[in-house]
C-alpha cells in the first residue's frame, strides 16, 4: 500500500512516498519530493507499476492483506507513527492468527462484490476499537480511496468545463452514497437481500441523472 508522508527536518519540509518493493528487506522503498504536488503526481502517474513494484491491488486474499498489515506495523509504522513495540506486535500477531484461520472462501475482490461482504465489514467495525489500525486501513483503502478517485475525476471534468461543482470532494462522497444508500447500507443490519443487477442499474441510473441535473454545465 503506497502512501505519502510529510517530513519536517533541519532542511525544511519534504514529502516522502512510501511504496512496496520486492528488492528491500522491509518490503518498502521511498521517493522524496519537495512539494506535495510532485509526490501526488508520482503516486498517481503509474510510475510504480512501471517499476514493477507490487501495489495493494495485488493483494488477493485476507491472509495476504493481514500479513501486509503486520509487516507495515512492525517495519514502517502506520499513518506517520513509529513501528509498534515487540509486545504490541506479538499481540497483533496473535489476533491476526484468528483472522487468517477463518475459512475465507473467496479472494478479496470476490468478497467485496459478494453479498456476504457486510459480515466482514461488521467484523472490522467490531475490532476497530481494540485495533484501530485495522479499521483505519480498511477505511482508507476502501471508502476513502473510492471518494478520492471520484474526487480527482470530477476535478478533471470541472477543469475541462463539463461540470460546475463548488466542492468536488463533497460531490464525490454524495454521489457514491446515493449509489449505494438503498442497496448496500441495509445489508450490514441484515435488513435486506443482496441487490439484483437490475436493481443496481436502476438505483445507479437515478443517482447519475440526479448528479448531472445538479452539476452539468448549462450551455
Amino acid at each position: 500500500m503506497a502512501d505519502i508522508r510529510k517530513r519536517t527536518g533541519a532542511k525544511g519540509t519534504t514529502y516522502q512516498v512510501r511504496y512496496p518493493s520486492n528488492t528491500t528487506k522491509s518490503g518498502y522503498t521511498y521517493a522524496t519530493f519537495n512539494t506535495l504536488k510532485e509526490a501526488r503526481a508520482f503516486l498517481e502517474s503509474g510510475s510504480l507499476r512501471k517499476k514493477g513494484h507490487a501495489r495493494s491491488g495485488d493483494v488477493g486474499t485476507v491472509a495476504e492483506a493481514t500479513d501486509m498489515w503486520l509487516r507495515i506495523c512492525r517495519k514502517e509504522g502506520l499513518n506517520d507513527r513509529e513501528p509498534v513495540t515487540k509486545y504490541t506486535y506479538a499481540n497483533y500477531e496473535y489476533r491476526a492468527g484468528f483472522i487468517k484461520a477463518y475459512d475465507w472462501p473467496k479472494t478479496l475482490a470476490g468478497r467485496v462484490q459478494g453479498a456476504s461482504f457486510p459480515s466482514e465489514k461488521r467484523t472490522v467495525i467490531s475490532i476497530s476499537e481494540r485495533m484501530p489500525e485495522i479499521g483505519r486501513t480498511f477505511y482508507e483503502t476502501g471508502p476513502a480511496k473510492g471518494v478520492a478517485t471520484v474526487h480527482r475525476y470530477l476535478e478533471s471534468e470541472v477543469a475541462a468545463g463539463n461540470l460546475v461543482i463548488e466542492d468536488c470532494e463533497v460531490a464525490a462522497a454524495e454521489f457514491l452514497d446515493s449509489c449505494c444508500a438503498t442497496i448496500l447500507k441495509p445489508l450490514p443490519f441484515n435488513a435486506g437481500d443482496a441487490p439484483t443487477d437490475e436493481r443496481t442499474d436502476h438505483v445507479v441510473g437515478i443517482a447519475v441523472r440526479t448528479f448531472l441535473a445538479a452539476y452539468r454545465r448549462v450551455v
